[in-house]
This record gives structure tokens, sequence and C-alpha cells, in this order.
């Protein structure tokens, strides 16, 4: 008995205190809430929930379901903080019992582009030392631009120009492309027709983003890079199992293209592929006979490669392929009117490369690159019976032709980086190697090589400068080339302010086409001049950026001033009429500047507006010098609920002079008339964004040429005091689909 009360005297106090818990629980009341997006109002799926009781009497955690719903149970009244990832943190008091809905407010802070061109290892845009202008896929899908060419024509200080058969090219700096490097992750694109690069050959189907350098980079990229460089980045998936694209594009006048893509990824190993076909009708205003302004083409593209990464090592092996059929057809020939001749352009490129790098250690890294590039053009000439559609070749050997050019690039470079050392360096080796064939080169056949090393320190004297020089010692086995250097500077004034300086020396040493290479067809007649000697440049530039964030908006403005002076610039020399070959002028000078500004008003208002002047001269010309202006501007709204962005471009280019060397070697103006381009365009997106449908306009002023003066042609012949600027007003639809699953 006495064991007994023992028992039940232990047990009282127990069961007491249950009691008196279950009580307290009994009277707490299950909370309800639900977070969702203060914007769409759609749920907020595993989001934390924090219900602490005043006076911090208790403490409860519970995160959100699928639907953005959790619940529990708490005595009296309490304080909620809910917290996301891209989120303001909401805080609010509930009571027990409450049903509520909690709406969170998104937080814009802006992630800055890592870039890799130019750099020691990949940095934020921000915080690079040079001004690096970054078009992400974004822009590019909203623009509807299906080539580099559609891209870069709405770009301020960017100038593009066409050509019915070599395509269209651009200037940057008041220099040609001839001066502008054009890479794709890191090789140099080969297949230069008259100079300069068909940007319209160069598709952005696969295409990540774009990373633009205006000013001189020779130290880095060597020839070819004294106004800038564009390099194209290409997406890389690193994160899903399994990805697949497909893009459908048609536009009025005739344009209508298809590609797709699809990686899969299997532990370190990544096996990526993309492909497409172009094809354009062609269009001439008015659209009455077989020579059309803007000739047809068809265009093939694939790319494939296979990706290892493991730890601080990755190994990339791929290859590119591009095939392009352009047709010129000429009119009909009297007096029948029932035969013609048809040239047929076809254009091939074959890139194939290997690419190594390793961190060595987390401020130390080695990268390789070995690349081969191919470039063949073949002509053929026909004669066409429009009563039978039979054909034949002609008989004149000159019409028929075929020109190959083969490249190899070899890179290396070891790179020591981090942010808290006051010390970081670069070096490397860039070894180029240019074969050229046909029979339209003098001797059937040249090579040219360049191998250079160069090096740049990054120095750190104050945490706020940062002073990099760098430079380039180079052998070209046709040239001799000079040491190159280059300083560039970088000064974070405050929070808000940073400016950016450099000097640099440049060299360029002609290639095989403009040295040895004959252009002639029924359009060109353009000669090469073994003759010709290297340009040699001194380049200054200047960048003040003023940038605030704030939580609802973000307000970036660059004022820029750019002077460009090249010794021994290579252009073109009327020497009889229609005829014209490559020739060294003694000084040619460009300057300018560039106020641009963009405004972000989270989340749904971007504004960015620029303006752009430049100024050419000659020595030759007295040193005046012919100025002209150009002014772009870009608005998007996002109405986020309903997933629709409406993107409006306008960019006014303005009256250019400009200046050739005519038989007698005099400096004779002509130039092009101002013009105005707008372009609209609705973007929707369906099935959580797994689909996206757009609609524009092009061109909406309906602009197809612009009048030339001072000369009644160029190097074209035809030119009849006219150039061609697009097609007219066109419309377009463009599908895109993406499908990812996740490992």
């Amino acid at each position: 008995m006495t064991g007994l009360l023992r028992i039940i005297k232990w047990l009282l106090p127990i069961l007491f205190f249950i009691g008196g818990l279950s009580r307290g629980m009994s009277q707490g009341q299950s909370t309800h809430v639900k977070v969702v997006d203060a914007l769409d109002r759609s749920p907020v799926a595993f989001a934390h929930v924090c219900f602490e009781g005043f006076g911090k009497t208790f403490m409860h955690y519970v995160v959100t379901d699928e639907r953005g719903e959790a619940s529990c149970i708490i005595p009296g009244g309490a304080i909620v903080a809910v917290s996301f990832i891209g989120y303001e943190t909401l805080y609010d008091s509930v009571s027990p019992g409450e049903t509520r809905i909690l709406r969170l407010n998104r937080s814009y802070t802006k992630m800055e582009e890592v870039v890799v061109t130019a750099q020691f290892m990949p940095r934020k845009a921000d915080k690079s030392i040079y001004k690096v202008k970054v078009i992400n896929s974004k822009q590019i899908e909203m623009k509807a631009a299906n080539n580099l060419s559609d891209l870069l024509r709405s770009e301020v200080s960017i100038r593009t120009s066409q050509d019915g058969v070599l395509g269209s090219s651009i200037s940057l700096q008041g220099l040609s492309g001839e001066n502008v490097k054009f890479l794709i992750d890191g090789i140099p694109v080969i297949g230069r027709m008259n100079g300069n690069i068909d940007l319209s050959q160069i598709n952005l189907n696969n295409a990540d983003h774009i990373e633009i350098i205006e000013g001189p980079m020779s130290v880095v990229y060597g020839s070819n890079a004294i106004a800038g460089v564009v390099n194209i980045i290409t997406r890389e998936n690193q994160h899903d199992k399994l990805v697949v694209r497909a893009n459908g594009y048609a536009e009025s006048v005739g344009v209508f293209n298809a590609d797709g893509a699809f990686s899969v990824k299997s532990g370190n190993h990544l096996f990526m592929f993309s492909g497409g076909r172009n094809f354009f009708g062609g269009y001439a205003d008015p659209d009455t006979s077989r020579a059309k302004t803007w000739k047809p083409k068809r265009q093939v593209f694939a790319d494939g490669s296979w990706l290892y990464s493991k730890s601080n090592l990755k190994v990339k092996v791929g290859g590119q392929f591009f095939d392009e059929l352009l047709l010129f057809k000429e009119n009909l020939i009297a007096p029948y009117f029932e035969t013609a001749f048809d040239n047929e352009f076809y254009t091939r490129r074959y890139v194939a490369r290997g690419d190594l790098s390793w961190k060595i250690s987390e401020n130390q890294s080695i990268s390789a690159l070995a690349a081969w590039s191919g470039f063949n053009r073949r002509k053929e000439k026909w004669f066409k019976d429009l009563t039978t559609l039979n054909r034949i070749l002609t008989s004149n050997i000159e019409d028929q032709d075929t020109s190959t050019f083969n490249s190899y690039n070899f890179r290396g470079q070891w790179s020591r980086f981090s942010d808290d050392q006051w010390l970081n360096w670069q070096a490397g080796f860039d070894f180029n190697i240019e074969q050229g064939t046909g029979k339209r080169i003098d001797g059937g056949s040249q090579q040219m090589g360049d191998y250079a090393a160069f090096v740049s320190l990054l120095l750190r004297p104050h945490p706020i400068i940062e002073i990099q020089p760098g430079v380039r010692s180079a052998y070209n086995s046709r040239y001799s080339a000079p040491v190159v250097y280059s300083l560039n500077v970088k000064w974070n004034i405050n929070e808000w302010f940073s400016l950016r300086g450099s000097a640099a020396k440049g060299f360029r040493a002609p290639v095989l086409k403009e040295l040895y290479m004959d252009f002639v067809d029924v359009n060109h007649d353009i000669h090469g001049n073994p003759l010709l000697k290297a340009e040699n440049s001194d380049n200054f530039n200047m960048v003040l950026q003023f940038q605030r964030d704030r939580s609802r908006y973000q307000v970036t403005t660059g004022l820029s001033v750019f002077y460009n002076h090249v010794s021994n610039i290579i252009t073109l020399a009327e020497q009889e009429k229609q005829s014209y070959n490559y020739v060294n002028v003694d000084n040619y000078r460009s300057q300018g500047g560039q106020l641009h500004s963009t405004f972000r008003f989270y989340p749904r208002l971007v504004v960015s507006a620029g303006v752009g002047i430049t100024g050419t001269s000659y020595s030759v010309d007295g040193d005046n010098i012919a100025w002209t202006t150009d002014f772009s501007s870009e608005v998007t709204y996002y109405w986020l609920h309903r997933d629709v962005s409406m993107t409006v471009w306008y960019k006014y280019t303005g009256r250019l002079p400009r200046f050739y060397l005519d038989a007698s070697g005099s400096l004779s103006e002509s130039f092009i008339e101002d013009y105005h381009m707008l372009d609209v365009s609705i973007n929707k997106g369906f099935w959580n964004n797994q689909l996206n449908v757009g609609i524009g306009a092009k061109n909406l002023f309906d602009v197809t040429s612009i009048n030339t003066g001072g000369s009644s042609s160029g190097i074209h012949s035809g030119g009849g005091g006219s150039q061609p600027v697009g097609w007219g007003r066109s419309y377009f639809v463009k599908l895109s689909y993406q499908f990812s699953k996740r490992n």
C-alpha cells in the first residue's frame, strides 16, 4: 500500500503538467496564411514563415506548400515574418484562428552579366577594366534578330551598310569593319569579302549573349582589332539533364527560317547540337525584274560539341558548319527576252575547335585553344533558257571561280587574378596562320603567319584604382610588326561614378584578299595590291559612367569620347572608271563621343537612349573633318501578370560624308543621306513561358534606299546615286519553344 501511494505521489505532478499543457494547447487555434506574389497573385511555394508570439512567448516555423499555403496553431497574437529568395521580407501580425493572404513584393537587384572577352578570368561587366556592352538572349529574342546584322543595326555609333552580293558590314568609331575583330567563343571569324565580314551570315540561333568592346584591343587580339571586338558567346546547358528548343520565323517579304537545338547532360558530360535553315526569296521595289536589289538566298547551318567538366577541369570539343547559296539573276536578254544569265555564289564555312581550361588554384588558371577555320566561296555562271528551263555553264573560264581560305589559330594564356591582391597578371601566346588558294589569287596560292606573345599586369595601388598595362610582341611572315602596347585605367570615384581611360598602339597587316585577290563580277571590279603597307594606329578612349541602384529603379548613364589616328590606312582608290585598287593613305583620323542612358523602373519599364557623333578626316583633305550624328532609343514595357512585353526601337542615322581616291590620286567627297528606322515587337509567353510567341513590324517608315551624292557610283557598278538600306516595311511572327528536364 505504501508503495502504491508513493507511485501516485510521483505521477500526480506529471499528470497535472500534461493536463495543463493540453488545456494550453486547446486554447490555441489554427492560423492559416496564403503567400502570393504581389504583382501577379501567383502562389509562392516553399516560402519560409515564422510565427513569433508578442513578447517572444513562443516561436514556430513552417514552409508553404505548392499552393503557397501554410497553417500553424498559435495560442495568442503573433508577428509573422515571410521570406523567400527574390522577394522582400514581409512582416505582419496575425491572431489565432485567422486566415490571411500575404503579398510579397519582388526584390529587384540587377545582376550584372559575367563577361569573358579580354578578361583575366570571368568577371562581372561592371567590374571589368574595359567598358563591355552586353546584349543578352532576351534582347536578341525581343528584337527578332536572326543574324548579327539585324542585331547591331539599332546600336548607337554602329553604322551598317548593305551590298547585294557581299552582304552587310559595319563601321565602329569611324573605322570600317576591317578593323573590328569578330569572334565566336573566342575563335576569329574568317571570310572577309572586300575587307568585311558579311554579318548576315553570322546566325544567332545558338547565341547566349554578345559582348562588345569599343576601342583598341590589339594587345589581346592582334590584327583587325583597332576599333574593337565583337564576341558571340554560345549557349551551354549547365544545370538541366535535357533541354530541347525549336524556333520558327516568318517575315512578309519572303523570309522563312526554322532552327532547333537539344542538349543532354549525363554526369560530367554534356552533349549539345543545334541546326537550322534560313530562306529568303529576294526583294526589289518595284518587284518587276529578275535582277532583284536584295538577292535570294538559302542558308543551312549546324553546331555540335561535347563538354567535359570535372572539378577544376573543363574540356570542350566541337565544330560548326555553314552553307549559303546566293542567287544573282540578271535581266532577260533582248530581243526575244527568253534567255538570261544566272550567277550562283556558294559560301561555306567550317570550324573545328578544342578548348581546355584548368583552374590550378583559387586564383590561377590556364586555358588553351586550337581551331581550324575553313572558308570556301564558289561562283558559277549559267546561261538559262526560260522556255525550256534548261541551263548550261558559260564557256568563259573567268565566269567560274573558286577561292578557298584556311585559318589555323592556337592560343593559350596563364592568368592570376584575385580581388584581394594588388598585383595580378596574364601572359599568353597567339599564333595565326592564313592560307588562300584560287585562280583569282596572285600566284594561285598565298600564305601569311602571325606569331605573337603578350603580357598584361593588373595593378591596384589603391582599392578604388586599377591600372592595367599590356604589351604584345609579334613576328609577321610578311611585315615587320612593331611592339604594340596599351594602358587601361579604371577609377571608382565613389559609389555612383566610375572613370575608365585607355591609350594604345595598334597594328593591322593587310589580309591576303587585300594583297593578292582580284574580285571581279557583274557588280564589282576590285583588285588587290601586293605593295600595301601595314596600318599603324594610336588610339585613345575615355568613359565616365554614373550608376545608381535602388530597390525600385536603376539609372545608368555613360559619356564616352574617342580619338583614333591611323597611318597608312588601307582604302579603295579608283584607277579607271569603275575599277578600284587597294591603296594606303598617309593619315586618317576619327574622333567623337557618345552619351547613353538607361532607366530601369522595376519591374515593368526599361527606357534607353543614346546619341553619338563621329568625325573623320584624311591628311590629303586639308584636315577638314566630316561629321555625322546618330541617335538610338528603345522602350520596353512588361505586363507581368499576362507574360506580355512590348518593345519599340527607333534609330536616326545621320548624313554621312565619305571620301575616295579618284584616278588622279585626289580625294573626292561623296555623301549618303540620313534616314530613320522604327521597329515594334510584342511577345507573349504561354505554359509558364515554355512557348513564346512574338509578332511585330520592322522598318515602319518603309525605307528601301537612300540617295548618295558627289559621285554617280561607288565601287559597285550601277550605283545610280542610291544605296540600299532595307527591303521596306515588313511584318513578322516568331514562335519559340523550350522544354527542359531537371536532374
